[in-house]
């Protein structure tokens, strides 16, 4: 079973939102610690759900100690405080401490994932292990009401095959990757861009991510060079960035050429030579909602009996004024 890394960093901004979740008030700030359920931490609860789910081998929570010191039992807290990629890299050189080979799970920190849906995707991974990456989608009812306070969320449309209909998804918050075949620089500048512009249309979205990575992907290729290496990874994110964008766009982009796709931008060259079979798996899984509903606004939060509490000490502690929530649009 692989270890689990709760990222549990703070939205410095607060998330931006489609048109139609114009009049939804944006939450930023620790989440995963000022969100309560019951009165207990956001944080705690999903670390009872991951302890439920017995599919997990160690857990780490990766974010600032002054602000969940005494939040977190029963998991390793990573101590830091920058941004997304700062954190992922943190939290990477902290497991690989205890676990110096093998995947790794990373979980959003503002999500509340269902303990039978984390059993059976993690089931899912071990029927397709070893793979390089498995990043799962959540198949959306066809009915968009049914996401309730989520239904702003932007979807995309995906094929599980070339013969199947395509399927209304949202992207989940769950993914195990293996970082020893991983680009792994470039994989850390991706899940930052990608969640930074999670809830933008497909094609400002991919041009903002293409960009952001551009010269990463120079850098690399010119490496390469001097090494004797392929330098290949300029031309397979001009190809393959632009075939996924218009394949999202139009609804015929198939779970097997995402992942191709994927897995040539973000695999080493030696890697995909060592391992030509190896995938990046990117299933549709119904009944998986939970691992794609992040809590973006406080209505999101409300729909799972969450309430945002933040103490003078932890809001002090944060750099916010003492007891004012951290959230837009609140009056």
């Amino acid at each position: 079973m692989p270890p689990l890394v709760v990222l549990a960093g703070s939205d410095s901004r607060p998330a931006r939102l489609t048109d139609e979740g114009q009049g939804y008030r944006a939450l930023n700030g620790y989440k995963s610690a000022f969100l309560r359920i019951d009165g207990q931490p956001l944080v705690s609860c999903i670390l009872d759900r991951l302890a439920a789910s017995d599919r997990f081998s160690d857990l780490y929570v990766a974010g600032p100690a002054k602000v969940y010191s005494g939040l977190v039992s029963g998991a390793r807290l990573v101590d830091c405080n920058g941004r997304l990629e700062g954190n992922l890299r943190a939290a990477f050189e902290a497991v690989r401490e205890d676990h110096p080979h093998g995947p790794i799970a990373f979980l959003a920190g503002d999500i509340l994932p269902d303990v039978k849906t984390l059993r059976t995707t993690m089931d899912r991974y071990f029927d397709e292990a070893p793979c390089d990456v498995f990043f799962p989608l959540a198949e959306v009812p066809d009915d968009p009401a049914m996401l309730g306070p989520s239904s702003w969320k932007p979807r995309y449309r995906i094929r599980r095959d070339e013969r199947s209909e395509p399927s209304t998804i949202l992207p989940g918050h769950l993914i195990i990757a293996d970082p020893d075949a991983l680009r792994i620089g470039l994989v850390y500048r991706l899940l930052a861009l990608s969640y930074r512009t999670r809830n933008r249309p497909i094609g400002e979205r991919s041009y903002t991510m293409f960009r952001g990575i551009l010269m990463h992907a120079l850098r690399e290729d010119l490496r390469q060079l001097f090494t004797l290496g392929l330098p290949d990874l300029t031309a397979a994110l001009v190809a393959d960035g632009a075939a996924v964008a218009m394949g999202l766009k139009s609804g015929n982009m198939t779970c097997g050429r995402l992942g191709r796709a994927v897995r040539r931008v973000t695999v080493s060259y030696g890697h995909r030579r060592r391992y030509p079979r190896r995938q990046v798996l990117v299933p549709i899984l119904p009944d998986s909602l939970s691992l794609a509903r992040d809590f973006d606004t406080e209505e999101e939060a409300r729909a799972v009996g969450a309430e945002w509490h933040q103490s003078v000490r932890a809001s002090t502690a944060a750099g916010g004024k003492p007891g004012t929530p951290k959230r837009a649009g609140a009056t």
